[in-house]
């Protein structure tokens, strides 16, 4: 560990790595725990987040080996909190659209997960 810590862009990859890995974590069990919060029906909330993770899923196998995995994280990530901050600005006042911008933001952090672990 100390010849690691040794080099500089070893330590800058590492704590990247590791800041990374600990946002997507939290933003991908984040989602599903502030759906209450949105002001609309929590069954169907669930119910869309759990049914997103499939097709989610399905990028991995289809578009890891065309697309560049550091720049598909970041693309979905982005997405992501972009998508995050629209819920968070419109409130509990458009339930629909805060539905959809939640769904979306919830399968680009499954899908970035997903890159971020995939071990290829």
């Amino acid at each position: 560990m100390k010849k690691l810590f040794e080099k500089g862009w070893a330590c800058r990859r590492i704590l990247i790595i590791m800041g990374l890995g600990c946002s997507l974590g939290l933003v991908h069990y984040g989602i599903p725990w502030g759906l209450g919060n949105l002001g609309s029906n929590l069954y169907p909330s669930v119910t869309f987040n759990a049914t997103i993770e499939v097709p989610s899923a399905f990028i991995l196998l289809f578009f890891v080996d065309k697309w560049n995995r550091i720049s598909s994280i970041l693309t979905l990530f982005l997405v992501s909190g972009i998508s995050c901050s629209i819920c968070a600005i419109t409130g509990s006042k458009r339930e629909g659209v805060n539905t959809g911008f939640e769904i979306l933001a919830f399968f680009c952090a499954c899908s970035s997960v997903i890159f971020y672990l995939d071990s290829r």
